[in-house]
Formats: structure tokens, C-alpha cells, sequence
């Protein structure tokens, strides 16, 4: 991706739009890291998860009638027909793991070599887990970094200061993961996007038992959606700048950003929060800590502002920047 930026702004400056680059970039990283550099399938399974996400999406904002996933609609039949070829894919891919035709060592090969063992897992039950992996490894990330390219390009003072930390602490070189913990600033940045335009809007839970939430009773058996983006909007937690960039209000760490210390929640919390969070930071990092290293950019008089919150919140026309190699 960095070669290619830089061969099309080898006459001084570009403008390119970064979210499909960035989500091919994150799509190839949780292949190589889930599935083995061998993972030929990954780019059929990308489009059909994008593919589902936007009929995902589409669903979300229609009327839902009790039973109507089962009626033979066109909508339903795309779906149930994208979801068996997805399965297909997966399923593929694990027998050639399982028996050995795949010399590739991932998450997906630790995950069938622990099954061996316990048996605990159907086949059906490690497509599913695939699919999450990919899925949430793949699209989240790189509307993260879509989101964290948007705003340096607005807020170019703060893209400078990222830019001089890397410098300090890179020295030149590649990311590393002992020298990506001392990219603070690049770390402030990255929580108050992830404040800002969290890729995930809301996550649910189930009340086990019945529960008191102030003076509200909730039934034992109740799925309470808890609105991320809306909690992360909150001028009571975190002051009348709630709606500006502001990375600074991370400088002594997420649990003192907000008046409550769980009102940051874009992986969610307890138990239950997303397993990919560091493996989604360090990502991040990284690739901004490379961008960084090798292009300055501006925001595009061409872009157009305009989150579209689906199963996800994205730029829903793309982000447009004028690069320029530095």
C-alpha cells in the first residue's frame, strides 16, 4: 500500500481516497495472522462479508415483521445464499488444516489443534468463530484507521505532533511492539477517534437475573442495548468540548478522560469485550506510525462528511486526502 501511495504521488502531491486501501490492508492482516499467508479465499470472503454488512445495514433501518426472515423473499434468499457460499469457504479452508494440506501456522491451526484434544467444537461451531474473527478483525479496524486518517487530515497540527513522536521514537525504523507503546500521542489520537466515530454504535446484554438500573426494574431474561456512540457523545462526561477532537483529554490514560471511568467503551467492557482490542490497537498503530513515517496529507476539498451508522459507522462516501511524500 505504501509503494503504491508513493508511486502515485511521485509528482509532488495526490488525492486518493483511503478506505478501500485501508480495508484491503486490514483484510490481509487478519488473513496472514488468522489464516496463513496461503489464505487464496480471503478476498472471495471479504466481499461477501461486505456484501452481508450492507444488507446487514439495510435491514437495521426497515420495519422488522416477526417471521419474515423465513418468507422467500429476493432479500432473503441473496442473503441465505451469500451466508452458504461464506460457510463453504471456511469450511474448505479448515479440512485442509485438519488434515494437513495447509502448511500455514495461525489462530485458525491453534484453534483445531486445542479441538483435537477437547472435541468441544463442531465444525459449524469453528466457521462461526472464523467468521467472527474475520469479520470484526477486518472491518472494524479499518474504520478506525479511515476515521484516525480523516481527522489528522483536519487537525494537522495534531498529525505533526504524531508525526515528530514516531520520528523520536522509530528513529527511521519499523514499528516494533516495544517502541508502539511509547507512541503515546499516536495512542491519544487513536482513543479519541475511537471516542469520536467508534466503529461499533451499541452493544447488548442479557440480564441473567432481574436487575435494578436506577429506578428501573429489568426482568431477568431482558437484552439491554447500551448505545456506545451516544455515552461517548455525553457532555456530562466529558465536558462541553464533547463534540471537538480533542486527543489531549487521553493524556493521563482512559479511566481519567471522562467523569465516569467506564464511560469509554468502544470494545466494550467485563468480561465480554471484544478479544481483538489490543490486536486491533497495535494494528493501528502501526499502519499510522508507517503513513506517518512516509506522507503528510491534507483533507480533500472533495470529501464529504457524512457518517452512515449500519452495523457499523463508516465514512459513506469514502475518505479523499491530498497526499504528499515526505
Amino acid at each position: 500500500m505504501v509503494n503504491r501511495w508513493k508511486d502515485s504521488a511521485t509528482c509532488g502531491t495526490r488525492e486518493i481516497e483511503v478506505q478501500k486501501d485501508l480495508r484491503a490492508l486490514t483484510g490481509d492482516v487478519i488473513a496472514r495472522t488468522a489464516f496463513g499467508d496461503e489464505f487464496k479465499q480471503a478476498h472471495a470472503i471479504f466481499e461477501l462479508l461486505l456484501e452481508q454488512s450492507k444488507m446487514n445495514a439495510q435491514a437495521m433501518r426497515t420495519f422488522y415483521i416477526p417471521g419474515s426472515w423465513y418468507l422467500p423473499t429476493p432479500f432473503n434468499r441473496k442473503y441465505k445464499r451469500l451466508n452458504k457460499e461464506g460457510d463453504r469457504l471456511f469450511k474448505e479452508l479448515i479440512e485442509g488444516q485438519d488434515i494437513g494440506l495447509s502448511q500455514q501456522y495461525g489462530i485458525l491451526e491453534l484453534m483445531l489443534s486445542e479441538n483435537r484434544k477437547a472435541k468441544s467444537m463442531s465444525t459449524q461451531d469453528i466457521i462461526d468463530e472464523c467468521k467472527t474473527f474475520f469479520a470484526a478483525g477486518y472491518s472494524t479496524t479499518s474504520l478506525l484507521l479511515s476515521w484516525a486518517t480523516m481527522l489528522l487530515g483536519m487537525y494537522t497540527e495534531w498529525q505533526e505532533r504524531a508525526r515528530e513522536e514516531v520520528r523520536d521514537v522509530l528513529d527511521g525504523g519499523p514499528p516494533t511492539f516495544e517502541n508502539l507503546n511509547r507512541l503515546k500521542t499516536l495512542n491519544m489520537i487513536l482513543n479519541e477517534t475511537l471516542r469520536l466515530y467508534s466503529p461499533a454504535t451499541l452493544t447488548m446484554r442479557k440480564a441473567n437475573e432481574e436487575t435494578k438500573l436506577g429506578n428501573l426494574t429489568v426482568p431477568a431474561g431482558t437484552v439491554v442495548e447500551v448505545p456506545i456512540i451516544a455515552i461517548h457523545h455525553e457532555p456530562e462526561q466529558w465536558g462541553d468540548d464533547v463534540h471537538q477532537f480533542n486527543p489531549g483529554r487521553f493524556k493521563d490514560g482512559v479511566s481519567k478522560a471522562s467523569k465516569h471511568p467506564m464511560a469509554f467503551m468502544p470494545f466494550g467492557h467485563g468480561p465480554t469485550m471484544c478479544m481483538g482490542m489490543n490486536f486491533a490497537m497495535i494494528e493501528s498503530k502501526s499502519a499510522l506510525a508507517i503513513i506517518l513515517q512516509n506522507f503528510s496529507f491534507v483533507i480533500s476539498p472533495t470529501y464529504k462528511h457524512s457518517p452512515q451508522c449500519g452495523v457499523t459507522l463508516g465514512p459513506e462516501h469514502g475518505v479523499h486526502i491530498i497526499l504528499s511524500k515526505i
